[in-house]
């Protein structure tokens, strides 16, 4: 048992190292992010916003994991006991477990468990309301006569997306009969860009997994997320229907019915249409928006790279983790 504590914090240790990196980089990254920036299209902000937000966690993840690999490949491989090679340092390896439990060992790992129990309850627990908020609305929701939104009865008007897996739009009823027919089909068209997209999913996956980074570093990282893509579905609904000019009012339109009325319910993960960055919104539809996307071969590009990477490296990983660590608990004690 004490092994296998001890295994642990040497896994919690080179996460946590791993993860403040990673975090570094990501916010020196963005403080120096340069003009261009701005100069790409809404939609490659948004992706570029949301790796930024997970790869905190996403990253140091993947790390571990290749870190064991080296242990666990000799012993499914049959070539060889790996940690016997390396006697003078404490072994990242799930097959050969410490035989002492060393006390930063067992800091590092039940502090590491604290802060991951709690990002996952807290996730959980934002879900969890929204879901029996959207259970409540449902109840009195109508979509007998427009089956492609439910509509929701309520002096508030408010539109938004919501739902995880299958994103469904909401509407008020006091926004569609407050609203011009063709600005309440602007309003469907943002808001059916949202449900293909599946902005809500970035939005939970991005809040979750960005904990590790500083918090005006989260905060400039998910503004940006939630102002992209609020602009990609602007452009989608200006290309569907064929006129910007139009997505702008209908932005102002809805911006001041929201003014005049109290704050509605709507989830945190969900993509709602007025009260989100408005003026960027509506300078970004009358004026100038980046166009500059990414070619279509770099996602797969870069995929095919780190899986070539990740193998070659593990060992030259595996080891400098191990050699850290040792170092760490040297000063420790």
């Amino acid at each position: 048992m004490s092994g296998a504590l001890a295994v642990l914090g040497l896994l919690a240790t080179a996460w946590v190292t791993f993860a403040a990196g990673t975090s570094l980089a990501v916010a020196l990254a963005w403080r120096l992010r340069a003009r261009w920036f701005r100069g790409l299209h809404p939609a490659l902000r948004s992706r570029l916003a949301w790796i930024a937000a997970t790869v905190p966690t996403l990253v140091p993840t993947v790390l571990v994991l290749a870190c064991l690999a080296p242990g666990l490949a000799g012993l499914l491989a049959g070539t060889g006991d790996h940690c016997l090679r390396h006697a003078e340092h404490p072994h990242l390896c799930l097959v050969h477990l410490p035989a002492t439990l060393r006390g930063p060992l067992v800091a590092a790992g039940s502090l590491t468990a604290v802060a991951l129990a709690f990002g996952f309850t807290r996730a959980t627990a934002r879900v969890a309301r929204q879901r029996k908020g959207l259970a409540l609305l449902g109840a009195t929701a109508s979509t007998a006569t427009v089956p492609e939104r439910h509509v929701v009865p309520s002096d508030h008007p408010f539109s938004f997306v919501a739902g995880l897996v299958r994103p469904k739009i909401w509407v008020a009823s006091a926004l569609e009969e407050s609203l011009a027919a063709d600005q309440l089909a602007v309003v469907l068209a943002h808001e059916r860009a949202h449900a293909e997209r599946r902005d809500p999913l970035r939005a939970a996956t991005a809040a979750a997994l960005s904990w590790p980074l500083w918090p005006s570093v989260r905060r400039a990282i998910l503004g940006e997320l939630a102002l992209a893509s609020e602009q990609t579905c602007d452009e989608a609904a200006a290309l569907r229907l064929g006129d910007r000019l139009r997505v702008a009012e209908a932005i102002l339109a809805v911006e001041r019915l929201v003014h005049r009325t109290s704050t509605s319910f709507v989830p945190s993960s969900a993509s709602a249409f007025g009260g989100s960055n408005v003026r960027a919104r509506v300078q970004g539809l009358v004026g100038d928006l980046g166009a500059k996307r990414l070619p279509p071969w770099v996602p797969g590009a870069a995929i095919a790279l780190v899986g070539v990477a990740l193998p070659l490296g593990a060992d030259a990983l595996h080891h400098g983790m191990e050699h850290w660590i040792r170092l760490v608990l040297g000063l420790i004690q």
